[in-house]
């Protein structure tokens, strides 16, 4: 199944089937005559349909993008996020003198308060994509 093929499939399971467009209009913000057009076949699904769409109800994303529902997902940034804090602990574990323990410890903290903004911001969240 082709993802415009998906994409039609979620849309006429997901949307009421009562004024569809203009429901789809108002959870997206995408014009209802640019649904219309898609679920007549005249047109197929655009990046902003499916970035609206994913958005929206990311429950349906993988599936709808990769016809997949396996695939364990990360934000790029919350690796390299787990990765300056893995650093920096290990940096304090291999601390030789106090003075070194000292400095690794503050490099920790503000790993620890790197990581907290950006969760804190949305930027980044916790890897938890439990199915």
């Amino acid at each position: 199944m082709s993802i415009h093929e998906r994409f039609n499939q979620v849309l006429l399971l997901t949307a009421p089937t009562e004024k569809r467009n203009k429901w789809l209009e108002d959870q997206t913000g995408i014009p209802a005559s640019k649904w219309m057009q898609l679920l007549l076949g005249r047109q197929k699904c655009t990046p902003e349909m499916l970035e609206a769409f994913c958005q929206r109800w990311p429950e349906y994303a993988e599936w709808l993008m990769t016809g997949d529902v396996l695939v364990k997902q990360e934000s790029p940034a919350v690796a390299s996020t787990e990765e300056l804090l893995d650093s920096a602990m290990q940096k304090v574990k291999a601390a030789s003198s106090k003075e070194e323990f000292e400095q690794a410890s503050q490099g920790l903290a503000k790993a620890v308060a790197f990581a907290a903004v950006f969760k804190k911001s949305g930027s980044v969240d916790d890897g938890n994509h439990e199915r």
